[in-house]
């Protein structure tokens, strides 16, 4: 997981500093990035920053006996899911887009 911060071309409309972010980042031990797809800055590196952290993880796994990286991810991204959908709240209906 990483922690990007988008549109940082806008600075004037920031409402979470830099700074907390950043240390935001490092009390949950992920990397940080700020980007702007408008002027392209950063975009690419976020997307390498991300599957480097993926690639790490894969690694620290496959030095692990008997265990297989790839289940072990799929497994982890399916519990995450089921943990999602436990403490998603339950949408209710909207007739907005019904033609």
């Amino acid at each position: 997981m990483i922690l990007i911060g988008n549109k940082s071309d806008l600075e004037t409309e920031r409402i979470i500093t830099k700074v907390r972010a950043i240390e935001f980042a490092e009390q949950h031990n992920v990397n940080y990035i700020e980007t702007s797809a408008l002027h392209n800055i950063n975009v690419g590196e976020a997307i390498e920053s991300l599957l480097d952290s993926v690639m790490d993880h894969l690694e620290v796994n496959l030095s692990k006996p008997n265990q297989n990286p790839v289940k072990l991810l799929n497994d982890q991204i399916a519990r995450d899911l089921m943990e999602t959908n436990r403490t998603k709240p339950v949408p209710k209906k909207s007739y907005c887009c019904s033609y």
